[in-house]
């Protein structure tokens, strides 16, 4: 969510990292703020020359400080915003200490001595003086399919596919950072970033690290893992990856040993912050399967009542699994539960910036989005011709969904 600040003389927008100041200041609400704050110190005559401030009789001064039990020294102030101003006061619009209008798509306002403050519902921000929809903006970045996305920051993306792994810093193009690895024709490609220098990359399986900017090097080999095609670490010497009928492990740097073979295909690994690692797949014709292990290389099943699944992601407790036309959400370490959803289709990715702020992509244009884990409506922009493999993004204001059309890769970002 954002928070919109307008200021009675000057406005300003509030973002989640960043404060942005545009100078407006003037007469707002027919009060001339600069001569306003001009008054006397004292809180005594309005303008220093007796008279009514704007004729409206009220008069304008600058605020006070209330007494020590609460209060305000002279009859005609009230407290408002923690301090004392004049009652009905044009100036900051303070009356009742609830003047401020709600704005068109605002979902809560609030008054200050100041100020009226509004915040935007999820998948809104703030443009003037009301709320409006964010819009999706894509473009081709490369000219062959994306198929996993991962970054530090907006400034700071890095994407991998048909074509190698490529680096967007913010403005210009997605630069190719390195031809190797590639994601193979029957393979995906995925990224595991550990810190802005240290990130571990498969695709076609072949794992590549980075330990310097700009500098990728292959690392271990992937022994029986060989058509590994998802990666997922807590450290370089804590490595998982998932191929067809095998879940590896590489410990302490070592090379990469199968330590389950599951009856199907596996699709994706991720782990959660509590220590918990899950591994989800299936094929056309067997159910998806869920396992999970508490990193001790012991894997069990914890579900496979549902489709083929492709992607799995989470925060803190709330894990979210996605596939063939199906959403499955587990919280508070419970059971996958399928999501009520009637938009079908394959999803293929999940990733959201918190547990009222989740997206999910797939096939055919496809991005759904819930502000609560359980109602889902669909924000794709206008590209059925894009095949979204991939969403990452920095926070709600700074997300980005990356996939393929049959002329190469695409990245849209929500802002």
């Amino acid at each position: 969510m954002r928070t919109h600040m307008v200021f009675r003389g000057c406005m300003a927008l509030f973002g989640l990292t960043a404060l942005t100041v545009t100078a407006a200041c003037g007469s707002l609400f027919g009060v001339d703020f600069d001569d306003a704050r001009r008054a006397n110190a004292d809180g005594g005559l309005p303008f220093g020359d007796g008279g009514n401030g704007h004729g409206d009789g009220s008069g304008t001064d600058n605020p006070q400080p209330p007494l020590a039990d609460g209060g305000c020294a002279s009859a005609d102030r009230v407290v408002c915003g923690g301090s004392c101003v004049r009652r009905n006061d044009p100036a900051y619009g303070c009356g009742s200490c609830n003047a401020c209008p709600l704005p068109s798509g605002a979902s809560t306002t609030t008054c200050s001595v100041s100020s009226c403050s509004f915040t935007c519902p999820s998948g809104k921000k703030p443009q003037g003086s009301e709320c409006v929809a964010k819009s999706w903006f894509g473009s081709k970045v490369t000219p062959q399919a994306i198929m996993g996305l991962w970054g530090t920051g907006k400034n700071d993306i890095y994407s991998i596919g048909l074509g190698g792994i490529h680096h967007f810093r913010g403005t210009g193009e997605w630069k190719l950072e390195s031809s190797q690895p590639k994601a193979g024709k029957a393979m995906g490609a995925s990224l595991a970033g550990l810190s802005p220098q240290s990130i571990i990359a498969i695709g076609g399986g072949a794992p590549y690290s980075m330990t310097s900017p700009e500098h990728w090097t292959p690392w271990n080999a992937l022994g029986t893992c060989a058509e590994s095609q998802s990666v997922w670490a807590t450290s370089v010497d804590d490595v998982y990856a998932v191929a067809k009928y095998a879940i590896c492990h590489s410990k302490n740097g070592g090379a990469f040993n199968k330590t389950f073979q599951p009856p199907d295909t596996i699709n994706a690994i991720w782990g959660s912050s509590t220590g918990k690692i899950y591994a989800v797949g299936g094929g056309s014709t067997a159910p998806g399967i869920v396992y999970a292990t508490t990193g001790d290389d012991a894997w069990s099943q914890v579900d496979n009542t549902h489709g083929a699944l492709h992607a799995i992601w989470g925060i803190g407790d709330d894990i979210y699994a996605v596939g063939a036309s199906i959403i499955l959400r587990s919280h508070a370490g419970g059971p996958f539960v399928q999501q009520d959803t009637t938009m079908g289709g394959i999803f293929y990715g999940v990733w959201g910036s918190s547990v009222d702020d989740i997206y999910v992509v797939g096939g055919r244009g496809k991005i759904l989005h819930s502000s609560n884990g359980s109602v889902w409506t669909e924000e794709s922009p206008s590209a059925d011709a894009v095949d979204f493999y991939s969403i990452w993004g920095s926070g709600p204001d700074d997300v980005y969904a990356a996939g393929a059309t049959s002329d190469g890769g695409w990245v849209f970002h929500l802002q």
